[in-house]
């Protein structure tokens, strides 16, 4: 049997903001699902935080998801809290 994989297959937006970056995605990526989305959400915060944290002021990245046809259909935020011990 032969399963068409591209059915489901759906185009998503990463926009990305932080106080030094406002990142608007025009190309987006194709996944298949919702978890893979949430997983490339993931990876893309972690991605940017290594080389935008540590610097902020206020270390928080966001990222709104869109769909095709231009929906919001998640958001995720991304802190860094970090506190020097003596």
């Amino acid at each position: 049997m032969l399963v068409r994989l591209t059915e489901n297959i759906m185009r998503y937006y990463f926009d990305i903001q932080s106080e030094r970056l406002n990142s608007v995605d025009h190309e987006g990526c194709e996944l298949a699902d919702d978890q893979q989305m949430r997983r490339e959400t993931a990876r893309l915060l972690a991605q940017i935080a290594f080389d935008e944290l540590p610097y902020a002021q206020y270390p928080a990245l966001s990222a709104r998801v869109r769909d095709a046809e231009g929906r919001t259909v998640y958001c995720a935020v991304l802190r860094l809290e970090g506190a020097r011990l003596q």
